[in-house]
């Protein structure tokens, strides 16, 4: 049996603890879905994880990876509902992108009994280029929201991994099973994946 260990909570627990967890699950589920874009790179290069790897890593930021995947991805899919499943994925990965990155980069504000308050950060307007402060209050609809991201997560690690095994499918590899998860997630994988219409060699 694990031992038991306490931890620090710093402010007000009762309402803190709360944030803390939902902010620490999306950290956590981005950063882990964000790792299966280097797995599918990996099955678009067709060589070593080490190699995958390296060309991941050298693109500094998480949308020139992303970018990078989807290139390869047009260049190297022959199979045309394959590529909208990529770029739905990399769609879908942008949208939690910007919920975890405000809360990742933001300023959290405490009241005078140290419960946080709210969260402000700076964000980019794509369409008129310019940076804007914005606040948000840890109000319901914002905890909802984190919840409803952490979620959204969690299934779109799942949809990874399986297209991930499709692409091994595509290229004519066996797909490759993940390590160390729970057995029914591996339960879920094994089940066949509907297969692309066309097949072709690395």
């Amino acid at each position: 049996m694990a031992r038991k260990q306490s931890i620090n909570v710093f402010g007000k627990a009762d309402h803190n603890v709360t944030i803390y967890l939902l902010l620490g699950q999306l950290i956590i589920h981005w950063a882990n879905n964000e790792s299966l874009f280097l797995r599918i790179l990996h099955g678009l290069v067709g060589t070593t994880m080490k190699d995958a790897s390296t060309l991941f890593h050298s693109h500094k930021n998480t949308m020139g990876r992303l970018d990078l995947i989807l290139a390869l991805g047009n260049g190297k899919i022959a199979d045309a509902p394959l590529k909208v499943e990529l770029a739905s994925l990399v769609s879908k990965f942008k949208g939690l992108s910007r919920t975890r990155n405000f809360f990742a980069h933001a300023m959290f504000n405490y009241d005078e009994e140290l419960r946080i308050v709210d969260a402000s950060g700076v964000t980019f307007d794509n369409k008129n280029q310019v940076f804007t402060n914005e606040l948000r209050r840890f109000t319901p609809a914002t905890i909802n929201e984190i919840n409803d991201a952490n979620t959204k997560a969690v299934e779109l690690n799942r949809d990874l991994w399986k297209f991930a095994m499709k692409l091994d499918t595509h290229f004519g590899r066996e797909p490759e099973m993940p390590q160390q998860v729970p057995s029914q997630l591996l339960d879920e994988l094994r089940e066949p994946q509907s297969p692309p219409s066309t097949q072709i060699g690395e």
